[in-house]
């Protein structure tokens, strides 16, 4: 099984015994939660909060005021909903200022992350219900994303919440980068797989 957490989105894929199974992925506007997209989100909201007194303010307050380069907090909705600044990736990047602000100790922007893990656990634990895998049984998890990169806040909560988890994972690291995963997946759909020879020269060479 594989995780996919990133700008693009998050998404858990697996197979098993012949079997597939995917959750997750239903786009930015209702779901793909632990994303970059997904927690730059989550992070706007407590900044809203912070600056009208809903909620005490934080690292994230200033660090976020910093980024908008506004005298008038209000203003920020200008740098979000203004025409060609609120696209995806562009509200992506607010993750890494949501990271900065939970490493700062901003405890709202510490539950986010908190969050983003329950959320990939529970896509991972919904996949294994799908492809009907034993609990006892040590199913490998892998992972791929640039929001892994954060390792302190996403890929080593994560791997605990996988060991804490009364189903058994075991934790590996990808054989390949997300864009070779790809291609193998789509070389196997059209009927084209790469041989275990093949596989193994390609790892080889990356």
């Amino acid at each position: 099984m594989k995780t996919f957490p990133g700008v693009e989105g998050s998404i858990a894929y697996g197979e098993f015994a012949g079997r597939q199974a995917r959750a997750g992925g239903w786009g930015e506007l209702f779901s793909d939660e632990g994303s970059a997209y997904w927690i730059a989100r989550e992070g706007l909201n407590p900044f809203s909060r912070m600056s009208d007194g809903r909620a005490r303010k934080g690292p994230l307050y200033d660090l976020l005021r910093d980024l908008f380069q506004v005298t008038a907090d209000l203003d920020s909705c200008g740098a979000v909903y203004g025409q060609g600044a609120g696209s995806r990736s562009a509200i992506a990047q607010l993750a890494s200022i949501v990271a900065d602000a939970a490493r700062a100790g901003d405890t709202q922007a510490r539950a986010i992350f908190a969050a983003a893990t329950k959320e990939l656990l529970a896509i991972v634990g919904a996949v294994r219900e799908q492809l009907r895998v034993s609990p006892d049984f040590a199913l490998p998890v892998s992972h791929s994303g640039g929001m892994f990169k954060l390792t302190d806040l996403t890929l080593e909560p994560l791997k605990s919440a996988l060991r804490a988890s009364p189903s058994v994972y075991e934790f590996v690291p990808s054989m390949f980068p997300p864009a070779v995963g790809a291609a193998l997946y789509a070389a196997r759909t059209f009927g084209a797989p790469l041989t275990e020879a093949a596989l193994g020269m390609l790892k080889r060479r990356i």
